[in-house]
């Protein structure tokens, strides 16, 4: 039981390293070392989607469940730089997941007395955060200036 906790703690460590990734990369302009990370972050991410799926008792009711599909999206988001693409603000995402899971609240229930105390202000704060970080990434600058040039052009003469 004890090694369970740790494991869910270890999980929760990692989505917390991963927002922080996300947020500092946010910040860096496309190095190689960035994307490497981001891969080995959806392998892992998808390594344990797998395990998770492989030690289900009801696969094809998980498979449908939403929060599933997080996780896919998610997984994708941090894959996507084998492909050339770019969705990293999605990664965040599964940061939702861990939080829905009853067994890692019940444990920092227990284990956590503010977060026993402040739950729902708690989950509402990641929530909050996932809502900003995919509303802000799918507004970057270069399609910003797109925006703007084909704005003016639509003007009449006129207002420019």
């Amino acid at each position: 039981m004890l090694a369970a906790h740790r494991f869910r703690y270890g999980l929760l460590a990692f989505d917390i390293v991963i927002v922080l990734f996300v947020i500092a990369s946010s910040f860096t302009k496309e190095l190689w070392w960035v994307e490497v990370l981001d891969v080995i972050f959806g392998l892992v991410i998808l390594a344990d989607f797998l395990a998770r799926l492989a030690i289900s008792r009801h696969r094809l009711r998980d498979l449908l469940h939403p929060a599933t599909w997080v996780d896919v999206v998610a997984i994708l988001s941090f894959l996507a730089p084998l492909a050339g693409e770019a969705g990293g603000f999605l990664r965040v995402l599964r940061t939702l997941r861990l939080l829905q899971s009853y067994a890692v609240l019940s444990r920092l229930r227990a284990d956590i007395g503010w977060f026993r105390r402040n739950e729902e202000l708690a989950i509402a704060v990641v929530h909050l955060i996932v809502f900003l970080f995919v509303m802000t990434g799918t507004s970057t600058k270069p399609s910003i200036g797109r925006i703007r040039r084909s704005a003016t052009m639509s003007m009449p003469s006129i207002l420019r």
